[in-house]
């Protein structure tokens, strides 16, 4: 008489004892730890630029080229008092001032000074012109007294009303030399 034995299958490589996923090409489970977090990344960078595609509600994302600084230039190595020029070609109607912001990000679009309280308007400066006077530049709070200072100016313009017209700016980005005192 025969004895029945179970069919003993060979040894096999551990890759295919595992389930099979349903989309090979979109496993992570042979993929390194690091390859995976990039795929991951990538893919979360994805759903997010195709979930946000649309969003926008009407704000005008682009470089207002007609708005330009013509001094300090940019990383130019500057001391204080500071005068700050600038042009605007051609000058809309709609343009009658300009807010300057020194080291801190304007208000949205649409919306006034009054978007920031009032103790908290220091760096701002404001002219119907085409230049300011900043008197003196926060100093760094870490490194020597005598160094250079990064600073970044940033100029908007504003309607009638006060409100700022659109996404266009323009910036530099200076060094303020201060001697020790």
């Amino acid at each position: 008489m025969e004895v029945l034995r179970p069919l003993v299958f060979a040894r096999l490589p551990s890759r295919m004892r595992r389930p099979v996923p349903m989309f090979r090409s979109l496993s992570l489970r042979r993929c390194s730890t690091r390859s995976a977090g990039v795929v991951r990344a990538c893919l979360g960078a994805l759903f997010v630029a195709v979930g946000t595609a649309g969003c926008t509600d009407g704000l005008a994302f682009r470089q207002d080229k007609s708005l330009k600084i013509t001094a300090p230039l940019n990383s130019e190595l500057v001391s204080e008092p500071l005068v700050v020029t600038w042009q605007l070609a051609p000058r809309p109607s709609e343009v009658k001032s300009f807010l300057i912001f020194v080291d801190r990000a304007p208000q949205p679009p649409g919306q006034t000074i009054d978007h920031f309280k009032v103790d908290n308007r220091s760096n701002i400066y404001a002219s119907s012109g085409t230049s300011v006077e900043i008197p003196a530049f926060e100093a760094a709070s870490t490194g020597p007294k005598n160094r250079r200072n990064r600073h970044r100016i940033l100029i908007i313009s504003l309607d009638a009303d006060g409100q700022r017209i659109g996404e266009g700016s323009a910036h530099v980005e200076i060094d303020v030399f201060r001697e020790e005192a």
